[in-house]
């Protein structure tokens, strides 16, 4: 399964994903804050980032370049919950994977949305465990 990084600055919203994304098998680190998710970046590798646009230190938008400037084949998933047509194609510029609106439906949205950003993952960027 895929090595991912979760970037939310609440604590439930956090937990949440954590909880989904590992029960589906994959091995997730978390981090409460941007720059928080930056440092971890500059020191781990990671098949994918979902990040909070929104939060302190740095947004999810430096998150996003950062994870794009040191390993371009990252995929990043952006959460928000000020979703909006033009912030979208800012994500996608920039290189976001996908874009999600906050609430969630649930777990099954969520799972389907890293499966589908994942499938389209370069093979061989991330071995589990390294």
């Amino acid at each position: 399964m895929a090595r991912i990084l979760v970037a939310d600055d609440e604590a439930g919203i956090r937990s949440f994903l954590t909880d989904a994304l590992a029960l589906a098998g994959h091995e997730v680190i978390e981090t409460s804050d941007g720059l928080e998710a930056i440092r971890v970046l500059m020191a781990e590798p990671f098949d994918l980032v979902i990040t909070d646009l929104m939060m302190p230190g740095a947004d999810g938008l430096a998150v996003l370049r950062t994870a794009r400037s040191l390993r371009p084949q990252v995929q990043v998933i952006l959460l928000t919950a000020q979703s909006s047509r033009e912030l979208a194609s800012q994500a996608r510029n920039e290189g976001a994977s996908d874009f999600l609106a906050k609430p969630l439906s649930g777990p099954a949205e969520l799972r389907v949305a890293v499966e589908r950003v994942l499938a389209c993952k370069p093979p061989g960027l991330v071995a589990p465990g390294s």
